[in-house]
């Protein structure tokens, strides 16, 4: 089970970076790691529907991955990380028919769970 809400990081269309929201989660992670050394991390990618299925597919799995490095790489032992992994446009949380809908299922979601 999830111990704390993380907001999703989001992205511009075909973009793998968003500089400022990293800062802000890699404050959040340093601080639960700090408090809860045995949490761990899982980090799902997603995409909207634009472009092609195998592409969104490849998009999103490097999104999370380059989560998943900038957290070790400030800090967060790679142990902790529980999970990578790129869903596609397989999970929207919007309506890919519009521009708001794309542009909230273009995001990377990380949990935080104890086990």
């Amino acid at each position: 089970a999830a111990l704390f809400d993380i907001a999703p990081i989001y992205f511009g269309k075909n973009q793998v970076d968003s500089e400022a929201q990293e800062r802000s989660l890699l404050a959040q992670i340093a601080e639960i790691h700090q408090r809860f050394p045995d949490a761990r991390f899982r980090i799902s990618g997603h995409t909207c529907t634009d472009g092609n299925a195998a592409g969104n597919l490849a998009l999103s799995q490097r999104r999370a991955q380059r989560i998943a490095d900038l957290l070790k790489n400030n800090g967060i032992p790679a142990a902790a990380i529980a999970g990578v992994v790129g869903k596609g446009e397989a999970r929207p949380i919007a309506d890919n028919n519009t521009q708001q809908g794309r542009e909230a299922n273009r995001r990377v979601e990380i949990e935080v769970l104890r086990e």
